[in-house]
C-alpha cells in the first residue's frame, strides 16, 4: 500500500488501488471509538451524456437520474431497506448526490462496524429496480422536489447558477425536474448503475482505529468480481469544466477563444486534456486540429 504521511498533523493515509481499479484509502486512527466510512461514485447531475464502455452506445438520461438512482439503491428485493437495516444496528448512515459525484457512507462508536460494512457493501453492489418501485419513488422524490420549489434560498441559488452558466449542465437541480423523472425507467437506471458504479469509478474511503492490512482484506472479500471496463465518455456540450470530458461543439459556432480552455494544461503532456466531437470543416474540428486536440468526428 502506498502511504502519504503528513508531519504537521501527524496522520497517514493507505492508498491501494486493486486490479479492478476501485481506490481504497485507509486513515488510522490509533485509540478512537468512532469509525467512518464511505464509498463513492464519480456520478453526478451533470453526467447526463455519456458513452457506455461496454457497448459503445450514446445514452442520454433525463435530469435527476443520478440522485433518483441514489434513492433507490436502499431497497432490497426481500422488502427491507439497507438504511433501515443499519440504522438498526445503532449506525448513523446516509447518502447524498452532488453535481459530480455521489456516496454512501455510514460511522458507529460500536462493535458493530463490520455488520455495517457487510451491509453496505452488499446493497451498493446489488441494485434492485422494478416498475413497480421505481414508479414509486417518482411520487417521493416529486415531493421532495416541489419542497424545494418553495425554497427561497435554494430557488435563488439555482437562479443564480443559471445567470452564471449558459449550457454547462452544473445548473441543472440535482433532483431534476417533475417532469424529467417522470422519463426515468428501470432500464434507465440499470444502464447508469452498470456504467458508473463500476469499482474503476469509484473510491472507498475508511477512517478509524484498524490495522490497514487487515481492513484491506476485509474490503477485498465483500467485493463482487466484476469484469475491467473502459473509460467512460462524458459528454458536454460546448463546456470546459471537466479535464475528461468530451467537448460537443454545435456547428452553430463561429469561433472559440482559445483562453476558455484555460482550465487544461494544452501546453504541457498530459493525458488529462479534453476531446472535441465535432463535424468535419466546422469551427470545432479546426479548432481542434489547430491546438493538437484529439478529434471525434460527428
Amino acid at each position: 500500500m502506498k502511504i502519504i504521511e503528513s508531519t504537521k498533523i501527524k496522520e497517514k493515509a493507505y492508498f491501494e488501488k486493486l486490479e479492478n481499479g476501485l481506490n481504497i484509502i485507509i486513515i488510522p486512527k490509533l485509540n478512537t471509538n468512532k469509525k467512518y466510512v464511505i464509498w463513492g461514485t464519480n456520478f453526478g447531475s451533470i453526467d447526463n451524456r455519456f458513452i457506455m464502455p461496454s457497448t459503445n452506445e450514446e445514452v442520454f438520461i433525463p435530469d435527476g437520474v443520478a440522485h433518483f438512482l441514489e434513492h433507490k439503491m436502499f431497497e432490497q428485493p426481500n422488502g427491507t431497506n439497507s438504511l433501515d437495516t443499519l440504522m438498526a444496528l445503532g449506525l448513523e448512515a446516509n447518502a447524498y448526490t452532488t453535481n459530480d459525484h455521489t456516496a454512501y457512507l455510514f460511522e458507529c462508536s460500536s462493535d458493530k462496524f463490520y455488520e455495517g460494512l457487510d451491509e453496505l457493501m452488499d446493497y451498493v453492489q446489488s441494485p434492485y429496480f422494478t416498475d413497480e418501485n421505481v414508479e414509486k419513488e417518482k411520487g417521493i422524490i416529486g415531493q421532495e422536489i416541489m419542497m424545494y420549489d418553495d425554497d427561497p434560498g435554494f430557488q435563488l441559488y439555482l437562479n443564480a447558477m443559471d445567470c452564471l452558466y449558459h449550457k454547462n449542465p452544473v445548473k441543472i437541480d440535482i433532483a431534476g425536474t417533475i417532469d424529467s423523472i417522470s422519463k426515468i425507467t428501470p432500464d434507465v437506471l440499470y444502464k447508469c448503475y452498470n456504467t458508473f458504479y463500476h469499482p474503476s469509478n469509484m473510491t472507498l474511503t475508511v477512517c478509524g482505529d484498524f490495522n490497514p492490512e487487515e481492513l484491506l482484506e476485509e474490503i477485498k472479500k465483500r467485493l463482487i468480481p466484476k469484469e475491467n471496463q473502459g473509460e467512460i465518455k462524458r459528454i458536454y456540450e460546448y463546456t470546459f469544466g471537466n479535464i475528461n470530458a468530451i467537448v460537443e461543439i454545435p456547428e452553430s459556432v463561429e469561433s472559440i477563444d482559445y483562453n476558455a480552455f484555460a482550465p487544461f494544461p494544452l501546453s504541457k503532456p498530459t493525458d488529462m486534456k479534453p476531446k472535441i466531437r465535432a463535424k468535419e470543416g466546422t469551427v470545432g474540428a479546426e479548432f481542434a486540429k489547430e491546438h493538437g486536440i484529439e478529434l471525434i468526428l460527428k
